[in-house]
């Protein structure tokens, strides 16, 4: 069900000039936000004009936030908290790139639904998406806790448009040649039964 735009406002802080960053999941420390939070404290003092929005709820909220205060980003970064699937589908669009850098990641859909949206995606190697993802082809994996490769890819990205755009259509093409939405539902089914 597509929504119109100023349903989603209240959830869109930025304007087309900035690189806007997204992340959708539980906020807890396996998830990696704060080296989310660390990256683009980097990459502002850098004068990169990007923002990072998060989607989603949980026990590092208070941390998170003390996190961005301490940093000064709190023009850069913002919270939405725990929103309708339905948005969330329909907000994918208006980002520039998904990050979730989770080190305990069995899945993760919401990587699968960025790239659904032709939203290049960084994530964890050796983690579920591993499975889906050939690094530097149809999206970016790094290394566990490191702010440092974060910032380094997000930079790349915002720098090479080319790369952009393969990670962006390669990602696509990934989800429409091998991820059906029956294919999907047969994965989870499968791996419930496990």
């Amino acid at each position: 069900l597509k929504l119109e735009k100023n349903i989603l406002s209240p959830y869109l802080h930025f304007n087309n000039k900035t690189f806007n960053i997204l992340a959708v999941g539980n906020l807890i420390k396996s998830k990696g936000v704060n080296f989310l939070i660390d990256s683009l404290s980097t990459l502002t003092q850098e004068n990169y004009n990007v923002t990072l929005t998060i989607i989603g709820t949980g026990s590092e909220y208070n941390k998170l936030l003390w996190q961005i205060k301490k940093l000064l980003l709190n023009k850069y970064v913002f919270f939405t908290g725990q929103l309708n699937h339905n948005i969330v589908m329909n907000l994918y669009k208006y980002f520039d790139l998904f990050a979730l850098p989770s080190w305990d990641e069995t899945f993760g859909i919401v990587y699968l639904e960025a790239m659904f949206h032709k939203l290049p995606i960084i994530g964890i190697q050796g983690e579920g998406i591993n499975d889906v993802i050939v690094n530097e082809k149809n999206g970016i994996l790094i290394k566990p806790k490191s702010s440092y490769e974060l910032t380094e890819n997000i930079k790349h990205l915002i720098n090479n448009k080319d790369f952009y755009n393969k990670i962006s259509e390669n990602g696509y093409r990934t989800i429409m040649k091998k991820w059906t939405l029956e294919k999907i539902c047969i994965d989870i089914e499968n791996y419930y039964e496990k």
